[in-house]
This record gives C-alpha cells, structure tokens and sequence, in this order.
C-alpha cells in the first residue's frame, strides 16, 4: 500500500462507508431471487469432480432442479465417468459431441436446456499443470461465451462440506442490470440462516460517485449517464437497500463491506460450515471486465458463480 498505515487505511474506508449510507438517493432494486431449474455438469476424472459433484448434489437437494452430466474431454474417452457421476447424483449423462472441450459444454448446454453450469477449473487439466496464473483454456472460452451462469471450481474442497451458508457478492464497477441478475443468483442461493455480504471494490470511480452524490444540491437528482460514477454509485445503494429487504424477507444475514482494491483479493477469506461462495456479474463487452474476473478467480480458494451480461 505504498506504505500507507493501516489505521490510515481502515479511517478512509469507514468515512466511504458513512458516506454511503447517507447517500440522498431514494428507492431500493428489487431483488427477485433465481434458483437453478436444471444444472448441468462437467466432469473431468481430475481431483475436482469431488467438490463439483457435491455442488450439484447439494443444489439438487435444495432445490429439486434437474441435473444433467457432461465428458468434454477432448479425444477418445470412455463414457463411464459421466454415467457414473449421473448415477451418484440422480441426473442424465448427456452424450458425446465433436470439437474443442468448450463447443461441447456449449452443445451440451443447449441441448440440456440447462440454466446453471458447474465446471472445475481449470477443465481437464491438473491445477499444478496450469499453473496459478491460468484458469485455462476451457475456462477462458466459457466466461467469455457461456450463455447461463457457471459456477467455477478452482480448488479440490471436501466433499460433504455445506453449501452455501456463506456467500458474497463483490460489487464489481458498473454494476447495471447484470449487477441486479447477480443480486438474484446471490440471494436464491444463500441458504436460510446463512450470511450474505455484499463487498465494494472502491476504485476511483466510486469515490468520485461518492463524492458526486454527496455534494449534489437536490436528494432526488436523477442521473442521465448511465455509466457515470453517480450513476455507478447509486445502482448500489439500490442494490444494498433491495438486499436488506430480500434478508428480512429470506431469513439470512445481510452485510455490507466496502473494499479497496488493493484488498479484494479473495484467497485469505475464512469462512465456516464450507467454502465461500463469490457472486460476480460480467459485462462481456468490457475487455478489461473480463481479464479481472479471470485474475481474481486465479488467486482464489473459493467456487465463483459469474453471471454473465
């Protein structure tokens, strides 16, 4: 941090905080929480068909969706180990398609006419192969063409552990209507008791939104710009206000964090009763979106569920 101290540090966040929360902007989103109908999933005979397949049984069990299985590995492969990952979790192993790992997800994905996808990450690969710096070749053309939301399972967790008592949205800049479909995924799947928070990545747009509000002479302004940091700032007060309502209504606790970039790293985050599940919302139409969601799922020890634009 350049040497700034840590007290420096955590006064600055708590007045962005107190800012925030007085923000004059009326009204709240509403959040419309989205559940998995059918799920489909992608195994790969590596150490992460455990924590995948133990994903997709819990969201069975929770929510009664169906549930279809996926081999896309590339090559001659034997069809045992999608028939064996359905059996154990009650769903259908899809067939077989031709080309690259990715076009068979996506064919399967069409063909299952599923609304959630659960892959390993990296796919068909060893994660010491790879690397940390790479979430793989599969992994990168799915974020960038998937058309449902993924869940993306970086690291082997054990398998029973629970999902998902702990859950966090991080509030990525300009978080729009794909910002509102994330809120949805975050508050269907957080389970009843649980913690939902919602973290701020506080970059200089958002200080600037901040300071923007605050200062405007008319609590009811109407911003015209859609992506303008006032513009940015109020879609979270709105989605900050939607969640508080939906966490009465759902029976789970709701937070808020606000974090600054040089602290949204996500791989020291502790959680209890299972592994952390990180909600993001990704506009693919920003480049420079899309290389960050894949960092920050490089370094990170916990599942993510993107919601793509």
């Amino acid at each position: 941090m350049g040497g700034v101290g840590r007290d420096v540090v955590d006064a600055e966040v708590q007045s962005w905080m107190e800012w925030f929360e007085q923000c004059p902007l009326p009204g709240q989103v509403l959040i419309e929480p989205r559940r998995p109908r059918h799920v489909l999933l992608a195994v790969d005979s590596t150490s992460q068909d455990a924590p995948t397949i133990g994903i997709a049984q819990s969201l069975r069990s929770r929510f009664h969706c169906g549930l279809s299985v996926v081999d896309a590995r590339e090559g001659e492969v034997s069809r045992e180990l999608a028939a064996r990952a359905a059996a154990k979790i009650g769903g259908k192993a899809m067939p077989r398609s031709s080309g690259s790992s990715s076009d068979q997800v996506l064919a399967a994905i069409e063909q299952s006419g599923c609304d959630l996808l659960v892959i390993p990450c990296p796919y068909g690969d060893r994660l010491e192969s790879v690397g940390s710096s790479s979430t793989g070749t599969v992994v990168n053309a799915l974020l960038a063409n998937c058309g449902v939301p993924l869940v993306v399972v970086r690291q082997p967790f054990g398998e029973q552990e629970e999902h998902f008592s702990d859950v966090l949205q991080l509030a990525l800049p300009a978080p729009g209507d794909a910002g509102e479909r994330a809120a949805d995924w975050a508050v269907g799947m957080v389970v009843g008791g649980g913690t939902l928070r919602m973290a701020i990545v506080a970059g200089d747009a958002f200080r600037r939104g901040l300071e923007g509000l605050m200062e405007s002479p008319s609590p009811g302004m109407k911003v015209r710009r859609r992506w303008s940091p006032e513009a940015m700032v109020s879609g979270y007060v709105g989605l900050h206000r939607g969640m508080q309502q939906a966490a009465s209504e759902g029976g789970f606790r709701y937070g808020l964090e606000i974090w600054r970039e040089d602290q949204a790293a996500l791989n020291h985050e502790a959680t209890e009763g299972g592994p952390l599940l990180v909600v993001a919302s990704l506009d693919r139409a920003d480049s420079a979106a899309l290389e960050d969601v894949r960092r920050r799922i490089q370094h990170s020890a916990h599942p993510w569920l993107v919601v793509p634009s």
